[in-house]
């Protein structure tokens, strides 16, 4: 059977909060340090009760020793008791307890470690600090209705204007004149091959 201790620890402090803020730092969620008392055997169970130098109660934990904290220059040490059980005003103390530890903690962003120096950014080099030149518009994208717009233009042809359409009735009155019209055999004239001859000299005539 395990050993059991009673200890009654009596702080040098006028008020609660004197208390917290010296020795808020021993209270965790689950277990706390027994402040300047002696060395205990892990696994002894301990009733303690922690009272103000008036003799107000601040704490009444049971709970098992899991070690020992030896003591430094800055902090006192003690066991390490994990709790077991409290009574209702303990558990309130220890919430404002742990309260007051993360504000001392800060928000993250003013934490040591989050204000540690960023190495500055490298200078900029000439080629990067000398201004770039404009770049050219871009040609608007042709309209997608036909060839014109893919080629340049080129000259339209001039064509004759169409002649003008003749009255049905003239047209009419025409063929039936070529229709009726009785023709005749054209007859060769006589002198054919002198007419001819007269036609070949004017042609080289022409052409020199």
């Amino acid at each position: 059977m395990p050993d059991t201790a009673v200890v009654r620890s009596i702080r040098p402090y006028r008020s609660e909060q004197q208390f917290i803020a010296s020795e808020g730092w021993s209270i965790g969620k689950s277990s706390f340090i027994l402040v300047d008392q002696k060395e205990l055997e892990a696994g002894t169970v301990v009733r303690c009760e922690v009272l103000l130098e008036s003799g107000q109660q601040l704490m009444l934990v049971e709970g098992v020793v899991q070690g020992y904290l030896a003591p430094t220059e800055a902090r006192g040490g003690g066991p390490k008791v994990q709790i077991r059980r409290v009574s209702p005003s303990t558990r309130a103390l220890m919430t404002r307890a742990l309260e007051a530890k993360r504000e001392q903690r800060g928000p993250l962003s003013l934490r040591p470690e989050s204000l540690a120096m960023k190495p500055a950014a490298p200078a900029p080099t000439e080629e990067a600090a000398a201004p770039k030149p404009p770049r050219a518009p871009r040609a608007a994208a042709p309209e997608a209705f036909g060839e014109q717009n893919f080629q340049s233009p080129q000259p339209k042809p001039s064509w004759p204007a169409p002649a003008a359409r003749l009255p049905r009735a003239i047209v009419e009155s025409a063929r039936r004149a070529l229709t009726s019209r009785k023709f005749r055999d054209i007859e060769t004239p006589a002198d054919r091959n002198r007419l001819l001859d007269q036609l070949r000299q004017r042609a080289r005539r022409a052409n020199g």
